[in-house]
C-alpha cells in the first residue's frame, strides 16, 4: 500500500459508479416490467 489515500479514492469512485449503474439498471428493469404487465 504505497498510496492508501489514492486506493481509497479509487475504491470510493468505483463504488459510486457501481451504485449509479445498479440504480439505472433497476429503473430500466422496473419500467420494462411495467410495460410487460401493461
Amino acid at each position: 500500500m504505497a498510496h492508501p489515500n489514492l486506493t481509497e479514492g479509487n475504491n470510493y469512485f468505483r463504488n459510486e459508479k457501481y451504485k449509479e449503474a445498479i440504480d439505472m439498471y433497476s429503473k430500466i428493469h422496473k419500467s420494462s416490467n411495467y410495460y410487460q404487465e401493461a
